[in-house]
C-alpha cells in the first residue's frame, strides 16, 4: 500500500525527480546541491549516495533550511528504491517555495545499478533543532 500511496503522489503532483545519471553529472561539474537521504539512520548508514546527509522524510521540514539555507540550492531526496523519495521530495515541494526539488529516481538501487559507488556506514546526520527552527516550522 505505501508504495502504492508514492506512486500516485508522483502522478498526481508530478513530482519532479532526477536520474543518477544527472545527479553524478551535477557532483562532477561542482553544482550547488545537497542529497538528504530520507530514510532512517540504520538504512542510511548501510549504503548512501556519497556525500548524502541522513534526514528521514520526517525530519525534512524542520531541518532543510539549516542543511540547505540558499533557497537556490538544489535539493535532491532519496532513498532506496522510489517512494520514501517521491514522498520527502513532494513534502518538501508543499511546505517551501524552492525552485530546485527533486526525487531521486529509483533510489540508491538506481545509483548501484548505474556502477556509481555507493558510500558505506556514513554519519553525516542533520542538525539538532533550535528553537528557531522549531518557530518557522510551526508557522510552516
Amino acid at each position: 500500500p505505501s508504495k502504492t500511496f508514492g506512486e500516485l503522489v508522483e502522478i498526481h503532483c508530478h513530482t519532479p525527480r532526477i536520474t543518477a545519471k544527472d545527479l553524478n553529472a551535477m557532483m562532477q561539474r561542482g553544482d550547488d546541491f545537497i542529497v538528504l537521504d530520507g530514510r532512517p539512520r540504520s538504512e542510511y548508514a548501510k549504503m548512501t549516495i556519497p556525500g548524502a546527509v541522513c534526514c528521514p522524510n520526517a525530519e525534512l521540514a524542520y531541518r532543510l533550511h539549516r542543511l540547505a539555507p540558499e533557497t537556490s540550492t538544489t535539493v535532491v531526496v532519496n532513498c532506496a528504491g522510489r517512494t520514501r523519495g517521491i514522498i520527502g521530495a513532494q513534502s518538501l515541494i508543499n511546505l517551501t517555495a524552492r525552485p530546485r526539488i527533486f526525487a531521486l529516481e529509483n533510489g540508491t538501487q538506481s545509483w548501484f545499478l548505474n556502477d556509481y559507488p555507493l558510500e558505506l556506514n556514513s554519519d553525516r546526520l542533520y542538525p539538532e533543532v533550535s528553537a528557531a527552527d522549531g518557530a518557522l516550522a510551526d508557522v510552516r
